[in-house]
């Protein structure tokens, strides 16, 4: 009889301790994940008053703008060194500029980082276009790429003018602005001369312009 009261006291103790264990355990994900939560939350130990409004702008548009940037410059670059296309001036001159956009994007996650802010980054699509009509198509498309970052630029720009911010002001005109606005001036160049090239010998006058480029 005794024997038969301690297996089942054993019996009952297992059920039990099994029972503590499926109900303790799914709990401590859940545990994690509010701690998860809350260090997101409390990173910027030495935030130096950035606002949030400026945190999300340079995540959502100029960060992600960049990188997306940085993806079609590649992938123009990449059709222009095709052998059937054959412009290594373009093509190198797109890899600079895909080099570029990547490199700003480094910088402001860096940015936002030492400013006590936080990096969140978004899914950059594949380029919807894969191949161009010429030089001057491709000329057309990196300058619609930079009017739109510039137009990013000059939003967060007057946002943070909006906030106070004298920071984010100079680095956005200083790092970021001085040189797309160039950049915008030196693309529209090419273009000017590309056009002049228009007709019978348009080809010919692409092959040469691409062995200065």
């Amino acid at each position: 009889m005794q024997a038969n009261r301690q297996a089942t006291f054993s019996f009952l103790f297992f059920i039990g301790s099994l029972l503590i264990s499926v109900i303790i355990v799914p709990g401590i994900p859940e545990a994690s994940g509010s701690t998860q939560k809350k260090l997101v939350k409390d990173v910027p130990l030495v935030s130096q008053n950035i606002n949030s409004q400026l945190i999300r702008l340079i995540n959502k548009n100029v960060i992600s703008d960049h990188l997306d940037a940085s993806y079609r410059f590649l992938s123009m670059s990449i059709y222009f060194g095709r052998a059937d296309v054959a412009l290594p001036g373009f093509s190198k001159y797109f890899r600079k500029l895909s080099d570029r956009k990547l490199e700003n994007a480094n910088f402001l996650m860096s940015y936002l980082n030492k400013r006590g802010g936080y990096v969140e980054l978004r899914t950059v699509e594949a380029p919807t276009r894969n191949h161009w009509l010429d030089g001057l198509d491709a000329m057309y498309t990196a300058l619609e790429i930079e009017k739109s970052i510039n137009g990013k630029l000059l939003h967060l720009q007057k946002q943070a003018a909006k906030h106070e911010d004298p920071h984010v002001t100079h680095t956005v005109e200083d790092k970021l602005l001085d040189p797309t606005v160039d950049l915008i001036k030196e693309i529209g160049d090419h273009i000017t001369n590309l056009s002049r090239m228009m007709g019978e010998n348009y080809g010919l006058g692409e092959y040469m312009f691409d062995k200065d480029l």
